[in-house]
């Protein structure tokens, strides 16, 4: 692993030798050109733990040496074998929805933990009423009340009774169990998705990276790891590298977050096998639009527009896909919230980011 840190000028740097020690410092090298510093990792300091893991073991050595706030991390290059790039990633993500256009995501069940049938009851009338995309509430994982298991087969019939019912491909991710039993079992029945919440399953990144090409592995919780001192824009990539075919990124909530946020939507998609941008859950109606890139493609994570919207999730769905549908046959939003009162409602609570 090598990475790179630009310094200003006149930086004094603590002694490797006294801060990582005789036995860790004999994998670290560190070079240093006009205030650019290469920290290369010998490949023997890899061990069981997952590159994910291992990067953020690195980066809080590191940051023992180099002074807080006067270095900053401009590059990180994995190991090759670390080098894998998502399995199915964008394209193979269009392919199996069958659309070209944005996918408008939520959690199913938010707030709540729901028996597996009457869970995927919900995911079935929130998919009538637009949802293309399903997940797991971050909390729910494996209990008696949702056993893992029960909920994946009871997901999985849901998925064909949607497709017949009202003819189209919806998908579903779950959380990461404890046991990865339970996910190989979830996958021979027919489960297509699953998501590593990095706040939690940062060591685990290993573990999930074997379904690769089995599943589309989604990485959200991003935003949990802005303080490790990584720049959001190498971490984002880092992830593509592993092989997210789903990487998150934030929402657009202010009209000056519009570039930063285009940049992103452009390094998660980059090389010969982008992934797909999947948005912080913080879309709502008035945010929308601004949120959908050049090219059509990322996941819409509605949490907030569904569950937060005045008159019922049900009504939250609807309304970003009145908005979305209306964006794609070239309407505007005035004429929309003319016809539709729900959509009028939501925009005057959270209000109109233009895009």
């Amino acid at each position: 692993m090598i990475i790179s840190m630009k310094c200003r000028q006149g930086v004094s740097l603590s002694d490797p030798s006294d801060v990582l020690g005789v036995d860790i410092q004999r994998f670290f090298h560190i070079s240093e050109e006009d205030h650019t510093y290469t920290i290369s990792i010998s490949d023997d300091f890899y061990g069981s733990e997952g590159p994910l893991a291992l990067l953020f073991d690195i980066v809080e050595l590191i940051s023992r040496i180099f002074p807080e706030k006067l270095c900053t991390i401009k590059k990180v290059e994995l190991p090759r074998k670390f080098r894998i790039g998502p399995k199915m990633g964008k394209s193979e993500f269009r392919k199996y929805m069958g659309v070209r256009g944005p996918s408008i995501a939520s959690s199913v069940g938010l707030g709540s933990i729901l028996h597996p049938s009457d869970h995927a009851k919900l995911f079935r009338i929130m998919s009538s009423a637009g949802l293309d995309v399903g997940f797991d509430p971050p909390y729910l994982r494996d209990n008696e009340v949702s056993p893992y298991y029960d909920r994946a087969h009871q997901i999985v019939d849901s998925i064909d009774h949607i497709r017949d019912d009202y003819g189209k491909k919806v998908l579903y991710f779950m959380t990461l169990p404890s046991d990865l039993e339970l996910l190989d079992k979830a996958v021979s029945i027919g489960l297509k998705g699953v998501y590593v919440n990095l706040c939690r399953d940062l060591a685990r990144i290993n573990d999930v990276l074997e379904f690769r090409g089995r599943l589309f592995l989604a990485a959200r919780n991003v935003g949990c790891m802005s303080s490790c001192g990584i720049p959001l824009e190498i971490l984002l990539s880092v992830l593509r590298e592993l092989g997210f075919d789903l990487v998150e990124r934030p929402a657009i909530n202010r009209q000056e977050e519009v570039e930063w946020v285009k940049k992103l939507d452009t390094i998660i998609g980059d090389g010969k096998s982008p992934s797909m941008p999947i948005t912080s859950p913080r879309i709502h109606p008035g945010n929308i639009i601004a949120n959908v890139p050049d090219d059509l493609g990322v996941v819409l994570m509605g949490d907030l527009g569904v569950y937060g919207h005045p008159s019922g999730l049900i009504k939250g769905i609807s309304s970003l896909r009145e908005i979305l549908d209306s964006f794609m046959r070239g309407e505007s939003l005035l004429s929309v919230i003319r016809r539709n009162k729900d959509v009028g409602v939501a925009v005057e609570k959270w209000g109109y980011l233009v895009p």
